[in-house]
This record gives C-alpha cells, structure tokens and sequence, in this order.
C-alpha cells in the first residue's frame, strides 16, 4: 500500500456495494476484473484512486465509472409534511402503470438508473400523494435495485472484521468490531507491548494488535498444535514491513520449553555473584545474594497451575525439561545453515522442518526486516522480538478460540505470561467465562475480575427522522478480562495464624478455655508451676465465693434461684456475674450481705 493512500497493484480491497454488501479484492490487478454486486467489470479505474473513492456501474454494466460526489438526495433535508398516507391502499400491480417487460425494455435500450426511477415514480398512482418521507424512501429502494454504487474502503481491522461479521459470522466467531476494540482496550494492547494472542477467528484479533502495535513491541500468534493459525485478515491488511516484523508464530509447546530454558538461564545469571561472593572469606554472604525475577519465580514452576484437560501446551514438569538443550542446539544449527536470520525461535522440529518447506517454496522470510514475512504462514521469530517475551513474558494477552474452554486454555498459557499481564478472552458464551473467572478467583491468580457484555445498536440520523434501526445484531458476545497476579502462600491472616500455632503461644481466633490451656502449657514448658485451666468468669466468680455448678451466666441465675430462699440476693448475685463482671462485682458484695442477713433466721438457727 502507497503512503499516500492510493490504490496500487497488488493491494488487497474491501468493497462497500450501496452502503449494505461487503465484498474483498484479493490483489488488485490493472488487467484483471472484480465483481460489484451482480456485474463483473474491469479493474483498471481503481489503480492510482485513493480509498474511499466512490464509483458507479454503467447503464450496460460493463465499467466503473467514478463519481466525485454521492447522489444529490435534497429530500432528506425536509424536516415537515402536511401530507398523509392514511388514504393510500397498496394494490400491488394496480399502482405502477409499468409493467415489467416495459422495464426490461428500458434496461436494454441501454437507459441510466436514474431515467428507470424517474419513469416508475412518474407512472405510480400513488407516488404524488405520499409524504415527501415516503417519496425518499421509495427513490431509495428502487436506487438499490437500479444503481449500483460501490466505495473502495482501506482494509482496516474495524472493516475486515465488520466484512467478515457480515459476510459470514460463524467464521470469526460472531466477533464484532466493538468487542474487538473492547479486547484491546481491557488488554491494554499498545505500542511497545508484547502481545500473546490465541485465537481461531480468521486471523482478525491478530491483525488488530498488530495495526495497534504500530511496528514496535511484539505480537505471537499461539498454535496450540502443528496446523498453521488461520491469518487471512493479516495478509488482506496490507500490511507493510515494518508492521509484519513484530508479528511471529510459534506452537505453545516450544514456547513453555523456551520460556523454562530462559527462566534456568536467569537463574544461573543470578546465582553467580552470589558463588563469588561464598569464594571469598573476608565477605560474608548476603541474605539476598540470590535474586531472581518475579516472572521468573512463578512461571519457573508451571506444574502448580491448573492443568489444561485435553491439550498437549499444559505445563509439564521433567518431560519438558528433558531435551530442551538438545532442541535448541539444534535450532542453533538449523539458523546457521539458513544465514543466521532466523534467531531463537520455538524448538519444534515439525516447525523448523515446515518452515524449510516454505522456504524451497519461495515463501521464507521475504520482506524487508527479515521478518513478518511476505506470504501467508510465513511469519518467523527474530531474536530482537522473541528473546524479550521469552525472558520476561508477555504484559498482554488476548484470547477467542472456539475449540477449547477458557479455563483449560488460560491454564497452558498462563506460564507465558508476565506478573501484572492484563488478559482479555472473548466467548460468544456467558458461562464458560463465569467458569474460568470462577477458578481465577479460587487460585488467586488474577485480580479485577469482570466480565461484561458488549451491545450495539446503529441509528438512522435523518432530519426529523433519527431513530434506532429496526434489525441490529442481538448481542455482541461476553469478554471475561483481569490482570495476572503471583498467588501468596497464605494470606496475612492466615501466616499470622501459622506463626502463633508454630510457637505454641495463645492466638486471638482461639476460646477463652484454650488460650488458658496454652498459657499453662507454655508456662510448665518454661519450667513453672501450672495452674488449674479455669476460664477467666469461673477464676473471677471463684475468688468472689459465688457457689455455681455451671460455668456459664445463665447456669448462675439457675444454679442461684434453685439454691433457695435463704441465698436469694447470692443466687442472683452470682446469675448477674456470669454475664457480665462489672454487675457480677455489684453481686458477690450483695450475697456475702444476704449471707449475714440469712444466719439470723430461725431456719438458719435450726441448721446450725
């Protein structure tokens, strides 16, 4: 694509046909033709017209020809009618006067559109007595029959995706063009970032961080097996090099190799001053010699996160530890035999022997940059894009793959991602998404969690006459988004918790009766005398000289009415300071009184 935004061989084109048909131009040709709607015309008036020009099919539907400006349409400017259709009946053939072999005859005698509408609307019963609104409508309706005008668009990832939506929604996975810049905005996806994408949607999430991306940062488009991934609106963008050279593909195997191999190298890197500093005797060694990455620290161990059911990416233990030395030395081997361009990337043997396929087919990395490729699956890694994904993850991760759930597919990607990634995943579904938010909220692997609904709907503005349209898509699907987190060990309770138990001390969360136990476990642990267990009321009601059986408040009140007549103040006494010792105090004062008071009575004499 010229930088001047004009059409050159070669470039691909979306053509918009009266404003409601999308149609692509795979490689425009000056010799070549293109179908516009019903009619196969030459291609050569859109070489050297710039985007967005506007074109109309002749009489005899055998050219283009350009129109500088759209159809005068003064009616829509009519914002009042003193008219009304409640009197007009449609009586089908009864209001034309024209019957349809007349209007085959002005069609081939070779009459313009406009000619055909002005004789219909001339010769309708009906056509001077409805509104001037009705009028407009009707011209409209036959100029889509009659006219064929078509608008070159500059495919953008906002038109291919609306091309692809309208033309075959099934394809994209019935992703339309305002959830795919939802996906990148919630993603975070911008210049300079390192985008992970895993998608089956023609290649349309793809191409839209890669035009985001602008030439910097780097975009990996994830294979979960050895097929290639479907990246048709890649190659329809028209791309130049410098955009094509962040993008690269690589099967989701060789990558957690890749990423393991990178995470032992910083390790070792790491690990060395720290061997130095142990060397020599007049140095202690610190605490914290060894320091390795937070990225590197998580994703060193992948076996702890979930395991991804059914697919061959899930992060492995010893099997993808073993050979990894051997696949990258061969990788070594096979990029000095092509010239040393191809750098580090994915150790797959299927993939080293597919890209040497495409390069005795001619489809290698051709282009300017060495990468990005000029053909379709021909996108490989350079050192300078992949080596800094690999060391430190990627910061961004964008998901719409129909054959596998969302939960097993964020388990065998999730190694590749970066502390502090934001993800966006795509499912035209609500709850395979509420599944997979469920099992991030329960592993803490991710904060702000949300899933939301996209929803579009498209207005008529017209004098007047501005409304919603009447036919709009139902919904747009669901994107479930949030940002990686590393998952503590416990939470602050939790270690709090931990370290009380650990020493054998009382905690907080524990009942009166056991913190008592523990103190006296902990004070004949330090070598003194252990005291009876009793709970603090029961220690404070016993130096009181309130008699209960029952250690409770409520046992008190009972215990005390039951007692009898002569202990009466005592009994309640004591019930008061079960619940509560301030009134238990009040109380053991009034029941030694009632005591004095009880030994003068006769049946007190009597005992005594």
């Amino acid at each position: 694509m010229a930088a001047d935004g004009l059409m050159q061989e070669g470039d691909h084109l979306v053509l918009d046909v009266n404003g409601e048909k999308v149609s692509f131009v795979q490689k425009l040709k000056a010799n070549g033709t293109i179908r516009v709607g019903k009619y196969n015309v030459p291609a050569a008036p859109l070489v050297g017209a710039p985007y967005g020009s506007l074109f109309e099919v002749t009489a005899d539907g055998k050219s283009l020809q350009r129109v500088l400006l759209p159809p005068d349409d003064g009616i829509t400017r009519i914002t009042e009618t003193e008219r009304d259709n409640s009197a007009i009946f449609d009586r089908n053939t009864e209001n034309q006067k024209l019957t349809h072999e007349e209007i085959r005859e002005l069609k081939a005698s070779g009459k313009a559109g406009k000619e055909i509408i002005d004789a219909l609307c001339s010769n309708s019963a009906t056509f001077q007595t409805k509104t001037e609104f009705s009028q407009d409508k009707y011209k409209r309706r036959k100029a889509k029959k009659y006219l064929t005008y078509v608008t070159v668009r500059k495919p953008t990832a906002r038109i291919v995706c609306e091309a692809f939506y309208d033309k075959q929604p099934e394809r994209v996975w019935h992703l339309r063009h305002d959830s795919l810049a939802i996906m990148l905005s919630l993603a975070n996806v911008a210049a300079g970032a390192r985008v992970l994408v895993v998608e089956h949607c023609m290649g349309v999430v793809t191409a839209a961080a890669v035009e985001r991306l602008g030439g910097l940062g780097a975009v990996c488009a994830l294979q979960l097996d050895e097929r290639q991934a479907p990246l048709d609106a890649v190659r329809q963008m028209n791309l130049d090099a410098g955009h094509r050279s962040v993008l690269f593909t690589a099967l989701t195997s060789s990558m957690l190799k890749d990423r393991a191999l990178a995470v032992e190298h910083a390790a070792a890197a790491a690990t060395a001053p720290a061997r130095a500093a142990v060397e020599m005797p007049a140095v202690p060694p610190a605490a914290d010699a060894v320091v390795v990455p937070q990225a590197m620290d998580v994703d060193s161990a992948p076996q702890e996160q979930p395991a991804a059911e059914g697919t061959s990416a899930a992060a492995g233990g010893e099997e993808r530890v073993e050979g990894e030395k051997a696949g990258h030395a061969g990788q070594r081997g096979a990029a000095e035999a092509e010239g040393g361009d191809a750098g580090p990337g994915p150790s797959s043997e299927g993939q080293r022997q597919q890209r040497g396929k495409q390069q005795k087919d001619g489809g290698g990395a051709g282009g300017a940059g060495g990468g990005g490729g000029g053909g379709y699956g021909s996108f490989r890694p350079r050192p300078e894009v992949l080596n800094p994904a690999l060391e430190s993850g990627f910061d961004s991760c964008l998901v719409a793959h129909p054959k596998c759930h969302p939960t097993a597919l964020l388990a065998a990607i999730w190694p590749l991602l970066a502390p502090s990634a934001t993800f966006a995943v795509f499912c035209p579904w609500s709850q395979p998404l509420a599944e997979a938010l469920s099992h991030l909220q329960a592993s803490r692997n991710a904060v702000l969690l949300q899933v939301q609904e996209s929803w579009l709907r498209p207005y008529q503005v017209l004098p007047a006459r501005t409304h919603p349209e009447m036919t709009c898509s139902g919904t747009g699907g669901f994107i479930l988004s949030g940002i990686k987190v590393v998952p503590p060990e416990a939470t602050p309770l939790e270690e709090q918790l931990q370290q009380q138990l650990a020493g054998g001390g009382p905690t907080q969360w524990q009942p009166a009766r056991q913190r008592a136990a523990a103190a006296a476990a902990a004070a004949a642990s330090a070598g003194g005398e252990a005291t009876e267990a009793k709970p603090e009321l029961e220690q404070e009601d016993a130096a009181g000289g309130a008699e209960r059986e029952a250690p409770n408040g409520g046992g008190g009140r009972g215990g005390g009415r039951g007692r009898g007549r002569d202990g009466g103040w005592r009994g309640r006494g004591g019930g008061r300071g079960g619940r509560s010792p301030g009134r238990g105090g009040r109380g053991k004062r009034k029941a030694e009184d009632g005591e004095g008071r009880a030994a003068d009575t006769p049946d007190a004499k009597r005992q005594a």
